[in-house]
């Protein structure tokens, strides 16, 4: 199967209703040759389909890792890559996937969360743009509902975001606080 027939059947799978189905359809594709067009999909018109090849990726990713950690390593340094100025892109839904993938695998979670966290962290590898940080806050937000102790130091990067005008941010914000419990976001989300 080439790249562009395993793009259009992902892309067929991911609209699909069924998604338990769906996901089932792609854990039996090689994982190897999977990721490139899951990935392209981050920039799919739709938005539901987006989402979907996030998860899809972070279903991926985890069952690669149980099978060749360094080949699922060599995925988060590219996600780490395509968020870096260097790389000359955005890494439109990279944050999202690095985060679902982090939720699925606590290995990899245990090596990347660090540097996940950094970029919340205007004094670290902060990311400027509004959307990626929307995707960055979704992430981590699924790192903190996984595993909490890994991302119990988000609690003071997110307390700026609770009192964002994006209401995107303030909702995965508010999401990421309702798993870590900083004490500092109790006042913002009562009020």
């Amino acid at each position: 199967m080439t790249r562009r027939e395993i793009k259009k059947k992902l892309s067929h799978l991911l609209a699909s209703d069924d998604r338990c189905s769906s996901i089932a359809a792609i854990r039996q594709l090689p994982e190897r040759r999977v990721l490139g067009p899951l990935m392209s999909l981050y920039h799919d018109g739709s938005e539901e389909k987006r989402w979907r090849a996030v998860t899809a990726t972070g279903v991926v990713v985890d069952r690669m890792a149980r099978s060749d950690m360094d080949a699922a390593r060599n995925v988060m340094r590219r996600f780490m890559w395509y968020l870096n100025d260097e790389s000359g892109g955005i890494g439109w839904g990279v944050p999202e996937a690095m985060g679902e993938v982090m939720a699925l695998n606590r290995p990899l979670a245990c090596e990347y969360a660090s540097i996940f966290l950094s970029y919340l962290d205007p004094d670290a590898c902060y990311l400027e743009h509004a959307i990626l940080q929307r995707g960055a806050l979704r992430g981590l937000g699924r790192l903190a509902n996984a595993h909490p102790d890994l991302a119990v130091h988000a609690g003071r990067l997110i307390l700026p975001f609770l009192n964002s005008p994006d209401p995107v941010h303030r909702a995965f914000s508010s999401w990421t606080a309702g798993a870590l419990q900083p004490p500092a976001a109790a006042p913002v989300l009562r009020r």
